[in-house]
C-alpha cells in the first residue's frame, strides 16, 4: 500500500469518528434536555459553577477535554444534543476539535453526567450558607423554572443561538 493510499484510509477513518461521535451525541437528547433541570438545582450547593450556570442560563455543556487557551472549544447543544462550536454556538463544532473527544470519550455520556447531577442535587449546602441565603436561591430556582423552559425531563431555549452570542458577554463562551 503506497503512503498516499494510507493517508487516504486514515482520513477516511477521521471522518468516519467524527460522524460516530457527533451521533453519539445526538443520540442522547433526551437525556441532554434534562441537564439544565439538574444543573439548577445542584448549583450552589457546595459551590457554584459556571459549567451549571451556562447549562441552566443558556443550554451549553461545556467538553472539558477541548480547552485552548483556556476556553472551551466544544459544548454540547443541550436542547439539540449537537456539539457546537464554544465561541460561536449557531455553528458546528470544528472536526479537529470533535475528533480530539475521541480521547475522553466518556464526556459524552449524557446519562453519567445527568446522574452526577442528580446526586449533586441531594448534598447537604456548605455551612456558609444561612437561611436568608437558601430563600434566596429557593426564590430565583422558582422564578427561573416559571419560565416554563426548564423542566425534569426537557429543555427549550429562550433565546436563540444567535441572540446569545450577541450579547456580548464572551464569558459565557469560556
Amino acid at each position: 500500500m503506497t503512503t498516499k493510499k494510507r493517508m487516504e484510509e486514515i482520513d477516511s477513518c477521521a471522518k468516519e469518528l467524527i460522524a460516530k461521535i457527533r451521533a453519539l451525541a445526538e443520540s442522547q437528547r433526551d437525556i441532554w434536555q434534562q441537564i439544565p433541570y439538574y444543573a439548577l438545582h445542584a448549583d450552589g450547593r457546595t459551590g457554584y459553577s459556571d459549567k451549571c450556570l451556562r447549562a441552566y442560563e443558556l443550554g451549553y455543556w461545556a467538553i472539558g477535554s477541548n480547552v485552548r487557551r483556556g476556553h472551551f472549544t466544544v459544548f454540547v447543544d443541550l436542547e439539540t444534543g449537537r456539539l457546537v462550536n464554544a465561541r460561536k454556538p449557531r455553528k458546528e463544532a470544528f472536526d479537529v476539535h470533535v475528533i480530539e473527544i475521541a480521547k475522553y470519550v466518556e464526556q459524552l455520556d449524557a446519562k453519567t453526567i445527568l446522574n452526577e447531577l442528580k446526586s449533586h442535587t441531594r448534598k447537604r449546602f456548605d455551612k456558609h450558607y444561612n437561611e436568608h441565603d437558601r430563600k434566596e436561591r429557593a426564590t430565583r430556582i422558582r422564578n427561573i423554572l416559571s419560565k416554563g423552559l426548564i423542566t425534569p425531563t426537557s429543555f427549550k431555549r429562550d433565546k436563540t443561538p444567535e441572540e446569545v452570542a450577541n450579547e456580548g458577554s464572551d464569558s459565557w463562551f469560556q
